[in-house]
């Protein structure tokens, strides 16, 4: 099953989801029809990748640990395409990286194509935590080193990144018209927010 339906998308109008009410924000990969566990023990990195590359325009985190433990990766998640990212809530839908990631590798990156913009981006809802303090490398990573890249009308809310070893958020080349009237609330960042380029 490539989209699911998540239940709180079932129930949009009666909670606070009543933004994916419309036929869009229903087009959703959850990460367990691809085969992630979310069990604390299984390294799901395999399969959530395989959620973000089914090119629906919504990815879910149920409830659950999913252990992120791929050495050799220079992020163990990648995105190239607009992906909203939702979980269910900071303290149930969670990433653990596990002590086998490099201190080079990055949790999640999301690169803009040239040419590109990705505009109205949802994240939210979910935390990516350490298993032992100082693994891995920046949390998420906004990269808009393409020639015409952007990131414009990005909502960051409800997410907690801690006890990684670099940024909480790191966002890459950012030029004044390159990422824009992005907004960030409600977050836990103890590796705080870092920004290159010139924006």
């Amino acid at each position: 099953m490539f989209f699911g339906t998540a239940s709180w998308a079932n129930n949009a109008i009666s909670s606070s989801y009543a933004l994916i009410s419309s036929p869009f924000y229903k087009q959703i990969a959850n990460v367990k029809d691809f085969g992630a566990k979310g069990n604390d023990v299984t390294d799901d990195t395999v399969a959530i990748q395989l959620a973000i590359n089914s090119g629906a325009p919504n990815l879910y985190f149920p409830k659950g640990n999913y252990i992120l433990n791929t050495s050799g990766l220079s992020s163990l998640l990648t995105i190239t395409t607009p992906m909203n990212i939702f979980g269910d809530g900071m303290n149930n839908s969670q990433l653990i990286i596990g002590n086998s990631v490099l201190s080079s590798s990055n949790v999640l990156s999301i690169i803009v194509p040239t040419n590109t913009t990705f505009e109205g981006l949802i994240i939210r809802d979910f935390a990516i935590l350490a298993s032992v303090a100082g693994v891995g490398n920046n949390g998420i990573v906004f990269n808009t080193t393409s020639s015409n890249s952007q990131i414009t009308r990005l909502e960051l809310d409800h997410v907690v990144i801690e006890g990684l070893g670099g940024s909480s958020v790191y966002c890459n080349n950012i030029q004044p018209d390159s990422f824009y009237t992005n907004k960030i609330s409600n977050c836990i960042f103890d590796g705080g927010i870092f920004m290159t380029g010139s924006g």
